[in-house]
């Protein structure tokens, strides 16, 4: 990553530019997997996707059904759900929800940083102002427009968000 002179936003991969932009437009909308998992946390989902409509595109996994922004021009077939841990909230969001139980609930300040599982043991982190604790199931949802999915084969993913 290179910030230049304008404040303008490079990434580049093995010499490659992916993509350039202000900061801002670089963290929120990623044009592809590898800037999305090199920009800061996300949670990265193993989906499939299973309908494609026009902007967004509907995932499914084991413990997953989400309709999230297709990022990728993905049509069907295996995909990767990014989320930031500050895009899930407490509760359904645009038909999208995740099931989750709490392992761990950190305190910091005026939120909680947690890190939950789904029922076949997918770690989600997410962040809330909610009181939630360990052995607490709970569901969470994330606006369409914050669920970005990417073709499974679009990114470096091992090592960038983990």
């Amino acid at each position: 990553l290179a910030v230049t002179e304008d404040d303008q936003a490079v990434v580049l991969r093995e010499g490659v530019m992916q993509q350039f932009g202000t900061p801002e437009q670089v963290y929120d909308q990623p044009v592809n997997g590898y800037v999305a998992g090199f920009m800061g946390y996300r949670n990265l989902l193993e989906v499939r996707a299973t309908r494609p409509d026009g902007e967004d595109v509907l995932v499914e996994g084991p413990d997953v059904r989400l309709t999230g922004a297709n990022r990728g021009e993905v049509t069907t077939g295996r995909a990767v759900a990014a989320i930031r841990p500050e895009d899930f909230v407490v509760g359904e969001v645009d038909g999208n929800r995740i099931e989750v139980t709490v392992q761990i609930a950190e305190y910091h300040g005026r939120e909680l940083s947690v890190e939950a599982t789904t029922r076949s043991g997918s770690k989600v982190y997410f962040r809330t102002h909610e009181r939630v604790a360990p052995g607490d199931e709970v569901t969470l949802g994330i606006p369409r427009h914050r669920v970005l999915v990417f073709g499974s084969d679009e990114g470096a993913w091992e090592g960038l968000a983990a």
